[in-house]
């Protein structure tokens, strides 16, 4: 098959479309799955191996932190290489550290092995952003792979119940093992001719200056949303327990918030860019912050369920808009890759930030910065759409035909 050497070229063959959404979907599975265990796999490292709390935390900031920081050296050190080769091979790295982690005899070796996880994952999560930025509607694009994450989750995690009594499966280690190996199928219908790419501004603003300030901009916004609805997730239990609950009511609590996130991205994909970007972003800020308020003042029972619905939710509807965004201020990818490593960086700082909060400033101080966040926020978004690339202008998007070039 022919690709395309130029933006301006055909559309590519319906069947590569497909391959690149299947794609990217692998490569979502592979970045969200040692996240999507983490409540498991802390469990495991603290109580069963006896590291305890914070050594086991430790591991698990570690392998998120490695994950955000492979995914943007990888975009800018590997510009013209295969996306599938780069993709294979984190893929391989991802197993291989998830075996190491089955097997490792000391704590050294395990935070070697999350760290070589993390890297592995790192490259499933450049392909996969990179590869969604260049969809027609690249908002619709990451609500989509957001659902597809969540179910991977869910199934993952409603899995590992059922197969943990299996000799040699008891440890959530080999789940995300065996998560990683079911995704190489799809991960390896990446069309070969897809390279990574330069960072390329919108042709609007190939000559004003500042694009780079409107990239750190969205990067700065998504991290600290990130930060601020992630410090609530690490506790909800203490909280939950605070508001009267038990273990299993914080556990249903917990459910219906994955339930809340599921639909919340599935609305962002039906909406997709038929409202813009500042109504939708405009909702879901108010949304995220009235569950926060709530949260981070001692909640009552429904309140508390309500409010961590209303958090996991928003926070999924919000990040395709965010990750949309940067697909139209840099239409390579790169901006895509920026801002979804923001998002996942929260994943290893959160739970740190948390507890130093907690230990001194107190929760209630959350709720009060999250305003500021969201006005912030707010205007921020108001701004870059006002003098951006707009849905319908991201750099001539005939389809996810512009990154393909052909090999020689």
């Amino acid at each position: 098959m022919a690709l395309p050497t130029t933006r301006h070229a055909p559309p590519v063959p319906a069947s590569a479309v497909w391959r690149l959404a299947l794609a990217a979907a692998g490569g979502t599975c592979v970045a969200n799955a040692a996240w999507w265990m983490q409540p498991l796999l802390m469990h495991d490292m603290s109580q069963v191996r006896g590291l305890g709390d914070f050594a086991a935390g430790m591991v698990l900031t570690v392998e998120m932190a490695v994950m955000a920081l492979a995914s943007v050296v990888a975009s800018r050190i590997f510009v013209g290489r295969s996306l599938l080769l780069l993709s294979l091979i984190g893929l391989v790295l991802a197993i291989a550290g998830n075996a190491l982690a089955l097997m490792a005899p000391s704590y050294t070796i395990l935070l070697v092995a999350r760290g070589l996880a993390g890297t592995g994952a790192g490259l499933g999560l450049m392909m996969m952003n990179s590869t969604a930025a260049l969809f027609l509607d690249p908002d619709r694009a990451f609500a989509r792979l957001s659902v597809i994450s969540i179910v991977f989750g869910m199934v993952i995690t409603g899995v590992m119940p059922m197969i943990q009594h299996v000799p040699g499966f008891s440890s959530p280690f080999a789940m995300v093992l065996l998560s990683l190996l079911a995704t190489v199928p799809a991960v390896a219908l990446l069309p070969s001719a897809l390279v990574v790419r330069a960072s390329e501004p919108h042709p609007q603003q190939a000559m004003a200056r500042g694009s780079g300030y409107r990239l750190a901009t969205l990067v700065v916004i998504t991290f600290l949303i990130g930060c601020a609805s992630g410090t609530m997730w690490v506790f909800y239990a203490l909280i939950g327990q605070q508001a009267g609950l038990d273990m299993a009511g914080i556990d249903g609590a917990i459910s219906m918030s994955v339930f809340a996130a599921l639909l919340a991205a599935g609305a962002a994909s039906l909406i997709g860019g038929r409202l813009g970007r500042v109504v939708p972003v405009m909702i879901g800020l108010a949304v995220l912050t009235a569950a926060i308020a709530v949260l981070s003042n001692h909640p009552g029972a429904m309140a508390f369920r309500l409010a961590t619905m209303a958090n996991v939710g928003a926070l999924y509807f919000l990040t395709p808009y965010l990750f949309g965004a940067a697909a139209a201020q840099d239409p390579s990818g790169r901006g895509a890759v920026y801002v979804g490593s923001a998002f996942y960086l929260t994943g290893a700082v959160g739970p740190a930030f948390g507890g130093l909060i907690s230990t001194t400033i107190g929760m209630e101080v959350v709720g009060t910065a999250t305003i500021v966040i969201a006005i912030g926020s707010a205007f921020a978004i108001w701004w870059l759409e006002r003098g951006g690339p707009r849905h319908g202008q991201d750099f001539a998007h005939e389809g996810p035909v512009m990154a393909f070039h052909a090999q020689d």
